[in-house]
């Protein structure tokens, strides 16, 4: 390309060849002045991100410009105190997920309404869980059951730690680290008691998500993310916003839940090499599902015939 506009350079008349160089030159300057000014701007917004207020009018706005800016590698620790406006209740409307992945943030309700009702047949002709696939039909949400079974359809197994101590959770351990169901009152005692087992092997404490109540009477839900803790009106919205979280800020699954997680991926349809891995169960479970539901659609489809 370079040879290209010399030889057209050399061809041009004197005054011609000067007028374009000045123009050339010129274009650069302001292509320069251009770049200057958009990062000053930015750098300006970033600052105002440091100390912004939740009830400031641009603050979506200037989120959303920041975005390649803010993808730095440091810690969530860090990262929180850098934009101290993520330690707020609106921080959970921050959450990077959309932009990062391209997935609609609000597609999870939806999608697992429709494999809620499955996951429980699943349960069922397993026989797994059956103290809890008899409150089927009792005063409790078809998707809030689903979620509370999941841990019990997956098998425990040894998982890999920070040091050369072995572990295998207890299926009741997986399922408190994927939701963590306790009164009020056992809230904090609950969550330094985890993380002291957690260091024990060599382990942090990632984000979690806390329901509180009984099972047939879940009053309130938060999701804990670098001891903030973020406030749910259902428990569907702390599982999708806890996913997102981990996604936005590039966050360790918790060990003993991770095949639970990777099982939402499933859900969301994030099967990126990135950020897949291959659970065999996960496969036999989702493609169980699947077949469930492909039965019903054909089924349907026949009557209306």
């Amino acid at each position: 390309m370079q040879n290209i506009q010399l030889s057209i350079l050399h061809k041009l008349p004197q005054s011609k060849y000067k007028n374009l160089k000045r123009y050339i030159k010129n274009n650069k300057v302001e292509e320069k002045e251009n770049i200057d000014e958009s990062n000053l701007h930015c750098k300006e917004t970033l600052q105002k991100l440091h100390i912004i207020q939740p009830n400031d009018p641009d603050l979506t706005t200037f989120w959303k410009e920041t975005f390649k800016q803010r993808q730095k590698d440091i810690s969530i620790e860090n990262y929180y105190e850098e934009y101290p406006i993520l330690k707020t209740s609106i921080g959970a409307i921050l959450i990077d997920f959309e932009i990062k992945t391209g997935i609609d943030a609000h597609i999870f309700p939806k999608k697992w309404s429709e494999i809620a009702p499955f996951i429980l047949d699943f349960a069922v002709n397993k026989d797994l869980c059956p103290s809890l696939c008899d409150l089927r039909n009792d005063m409790i949400s078809v998707e809030t059951l689903s979620f509370l079974i999941l841990p019990y359809i997956f098998q425990p197994c040894n998982v890999k730690t920070g040091n050369k101590r072995k572990w295998k959770p207890s299926k009741v351990e997986v399922a408190e680290s994927f939701i963590c169901r306790i009164p009020l009152t056992e809230l904090e005692p609950k969550s330094q008691k985890r993380k002291e087992k957690l260091q024990a092997f060599g382990l942090t404490l990632q984000s979690m998500i806390v329901a509180i109540g009984t099972i047939l009477n879940l009053t309130d839900f938060y999701i804990i993310i670098n001891n903030v803790k973020y406030v749910s009106t259902t428990l569907m919205r702390a599982v999708n916003l806890c996913f997102q979280a981990f996604f936005a800020l590039d966050a360790k699954y918790p060990v003993d839940s991770e095949i639970m997680w990777y099982f939402l991926h499933q859900v969301y349809g994030i099967t990126d090499e990135e950020h897949i891995r291959n659970f065999i169960s996960v496969n036999v479970v989702w493609q169980y599902i699947q077949e469930l539901m492909s039965a019903l659609q054909s089924a349907l489809e026949e009557q209306l015939k």
